[in-house]
């Protein structure tokens, strides 16, 4: 579980740090002025829903812990 965790995570993160980096169709489509006047990003929610869908590790039935 564990395991699955961090390569979510690890998935997540590098998304969102090329997305950030590279922001295709350019700043004008990943950027929104919030409510107190900050300039947000929209890279985390593609970046989140990729890192939710990797298939996690395989495990060994009856176990919980990662094939081997």
């Amino acid at each position: 579980m564990i395991g699955a965790l961090a390569t979510a995570a690890t998935t997540a993160r590098g998304t969102y740090e090329a997305l950030r980096r590279t922001r295709p169709g350019g700043p004008a489509v990943w950027d929104r002025v919030n409510h107190a006047g900050r300039t947000v990003t929209l890279c985390a929610g593609p970046a989140a829903a990729l890192g939710t869908a990797v298939p996690p590790a395989p495990c060994r039935p009856g176990t919980g812990g990662p094939a081997r």
